[in-house]
């Protein structure tokens, strides 16, 4: 995403001539589509379970530990 500088320019002849006609020529504005779930949300979902389920395996250990 981000800011861009768009120009279109038709390029054409007539009467054995080549003419060039600027049609735009600004800045357009370039945004990812929003959809409900997208590859970056999913991953860290997946990271965030994957972590909590280390820590809770760890933390399990540590109690197995301590009750000897």
């Amino acid at each position: 995403p981000g800011t861009f500088d768009l120009v279109g320019t038709i390029v054409y002849e007539a009467d054995e001539q080549q003419y060039n006609s600027v049609f735009y020529n600004g800045t357009i504005e370039v945004t990812e589509s929003g959809g409900f779930l997208s590859v970056e949300s999913v991953f860290l979902v997946t990271l965030g379970i994957a972590l909590t389920g280390l820590l809770g395996l760890w933390i399990y250990g540590q109690i197995q530990n301590l009750s000897k």
